[in-house]
Protein backbone atom coordinates (compact mmCIF):
# COMPACT_ATOMS: atom_id res chain seq x y z
CA UNK A 1 0.00 0.00 0.00
CA UNK A 2 2.56 2.53 0.82
CA UNK A 3 4.43 1.94 -2.20
CA UNK A 4 0.97 2.85 -3.79
CA UNK A 5 0.96 6.43 -1.98
CA UNK A 6 4.38 6.94 -3.34
CA UNK A 7 4.12 5.86 -7.63
CA UNK A 8 0.26 6.68 -7.69
CA UNK A 9 -0.32 10.34 -6.09
CA UNK A 10 -1.73 13.29 -7.95
CA UNK A 11 1.29 16.67 -7.65
CA UNK A 12 0.36 19.15 -6.03
CA UNK A 13 0.23 22.44 -8.71
CA UNK A 14 3.24 24.21 -8.94
CA UNK A 15 3.37 27.70 -7.33
CA UNK A 16 1.48 30.46 -9.44
CA UNK A 17 2.95 33.71 -10.11
CA UNK A 18 -0.24 35.28 -9.42
CA UNK A 19 -0.80 37.08 -6.30
CA UNK A 20 -2.76 35.08 -4.13
CA UNK A 21 -5.15 37.81 -2.92
CA UNK A 22 -6.95 36.44 -5.84
CA UNK A 23 -7.45 32.58 -3.90
CA UNK A 24 -10.67 32.00 -1.99
CA UNK A 25 -10.00 31.43 1.56
CA UNK A 26 -11.38 28.42 3.10
CA UNK A 27 -13.27 29.17 6.06
CA UNK A 28 -11.96 28.14 9.25
CA UNK A 29 -14.78 25.35 9.36
CA UNK A 30 -16.85 25.01 6.38
CA UNK A 31 -20.16 22.98 6.37
CA UNK A 32 -19.56 21.41 3.28
CA UNK A 33 -16.88 18.36 2.55
CA UNK A 34 -13.90 19.17 0.89
CA UNK A 35 -11.86 17.54 -1.14
CA UNK A 36 -8.37 16.29 0.15
CA UNK A 37 -6.74 15.46 -3.32
CA UNK A 38 -3.19 14.30 -2.04
CA UNK A 39 -4.40 12.39 1.27
CA UNK A 40 -4.83 9.38 1.89
CA UNK A 41 -6.23 8.14 5.05
CA UNK A 42 -5.15 4.81 6.29
CA UNK A 43 -7.86 3.23 9.39
CA UNK A 44 -6.16 0.60 11.44
CA UNK A 45 -6.84 -0.97 14.75
CA UNK A 46 -5.49 1.16 17.81
CA UNK A 47 -2.50 -1.45 18.13
CA UNK A 48 -0.99 -1.05 14.54
CA UNK A 49 -1.48 3.01 14.38
CA UNK A 50 2.70 3.46 15.23
CA UNK A 51 3.27 0.68 13.05
CA UNK A 52 1.96 2.32 10.39
CA UNK A 53 3.65 5.34 11.28
CA UNK A 54 7.21 3.46 11.25
CA UNK A 55 6.68 1.89 8.51
CA UNK A 56 5.58 4.67 6.30
CA UNK A 57 9.06 6.92 7.61
CA UNK A 58 10.69 3.47 6.78
CA UNK A 59 9.61 3.02 3.59
CA UNK A 60 10.26 6.73 2.20
CA UNK A 61 12.83 8.81 1.65
CA UNK A 62 13.27 11.68 3.76
CA UNK A 63 10.90 14.64 2.62
CA UNK A 64 8.65 12.62 0.46
CA UNK A 65 6.41 11.91 2.39
CA UNK A 66 3.77 13.75 5.29
CA UNK A 67 2.05 11.84 8.00
CA UNK A 68 -0.17 12.38 10.54
CA UNK A 69 -1.23 10.01 13.24
CA UNK A 70 -4.83 11.49 13.86
CA UNK A 71 -5.76 10.44 17.42
CA UNK A 72 -5.68 12.05 20.68
CA UNK A 73 -4.01 15.92 20.86
CA UNK A 74 -4.02 15.34 17.00
CA UNK A 75 -7.58 14.93 17.18
CA UNK A 76 -8.14 19.14 17.60
CA UNK A 77 -6.77 20.25 13.79
CA UNK A 78 -9.11 20.93 11.52
CA UNK A 79 -8.89 17.94 8.63
CA UNK A 80 -10.87 20.52 6.26
CA UNK A 81 -7.60 23.47 6.62
CA UNK A 82 -4.86 20.91 6.51
CA UNK A 83 -5.84 18.89 3.96
CA UNK A 84 -7.74 20.60 1.82
CA UNK A 85 -6.07 21.88 -2.46
CA UNK A 86 -5.11 25.09 -1.40
CA UNK A 87 -2.56 23.96 0.96
CA UNK A 88 -1.37 21.52 -1.15
CA UNK A 89 2.25 22.42 0.18
CA UNK A 90 1.58 21.55 3.33
CA UNK A 91 -1.48 18.72 3.19
CA UNK A 92 -0.61 15.46 4.32
CA UNK A 93 0.24 12.58 1.96
CA UNK A 94 -0.93 9.98 4.91
CA UNK A 95 -3.26 10.72 8.07
CA UNK A 96 -3.37 7.52 10.30
CA UNK A 97 -6.51 7.22 12.86
CA UNK A 98 -7.98 4.35 14.66
CA UNK A 99 -11.25 2.54 14.32
CA UNK A 100 -12.08 3.85 17.37
CA UNK A 101 -11.71 7.38 16.27
CA UNK A 102 -14.01 6.77 13.05
CA UNK A 103 -16.64 5.47 15.61
CA UNK A 104 -16.72 8.38 17.93
CA UNK A 105 -16.40 11.47 14.90
CA UNK A 106 -19.55 9.63 13.05
CA UNK A 107 -21.32 9.60 16.30
CA UNK A 108 -20.47 13.60 16.26
CA UNK A 109 -21.78 13.60 12.58
CA UNK A 110 -25.26 12.11 13.49
CA UNK A 111 -25.40 14.30 16.87
CA UNK A 112 -25.01 17.35 14.57
CA UNK A 113 -28.16 16.44 12.34
CA UNK A 114 -26.28 14.86 9.99
CA UNK A 115 -23.31 18.33 9.34
CA UNK A 116 -20.19 16.62 7.94
CA UNK A 117 -18.67 19.65 7.76
CA UNK A 118 -19.26 21.30 10.81
CA UNK A 119 -16.62 20.17 12.84
CA UNK A 120 -13.70 19.82 10.67
CA UNK A 121 -12.93 16.34 11.45
CA UNK A 122 -12.73 12.84 9.12
CA UNK A 123 -16.03 13.10 7.89
CA UNK A 124 -15.70 16.89 7.12
CA UNK A 125 -12.76 15.76 4.28
CA UNK A 126 -13.57 13.56 0.66
CA UNK A 127 -9.75 11.84 0.94
CA UNK A 128 -8.03 10.96 -1.96
CA UNK A 129 -7.77 6.78 -1.28
CA UNK A 130 -9.09 5.37 2.06
CA UNK A 131 -7.21 2.42 3.34
CA UNK A 132 -8.97 -0.01 6.08
CA UNK A 133 -6.22 -2.29 7.70
CA UNK A 134 -7.77 -4.88 9.34
CA UNK A 135 -11.27 -4.53 7.63
CA UNK A 136 -12.81 -7.57 9.22
CA UNK A 137 -13.56 -5.00 12.10
CA UNK A 138 -16.14 -3.03 9.68
CA UNK A 139 -17.51 -6.40 9.06
CA UNK A 140 -17.90 -7.41 12.41
CA UNK A 141 -19.34 -4.28 13.70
Amino acid sequence: MLSLIHTHRPEPPSPSIHPTSGFGRLQRQSEEVVPAPFTTLVVAPMSLLAQWESEAEAASKPGTLKTLLYYDLQKKQNLQSLCNASNAANAPNLVITSYGVVLSEFGQVVASGGKRGAHGGLFSVRFFRVILDEAHHIKNR
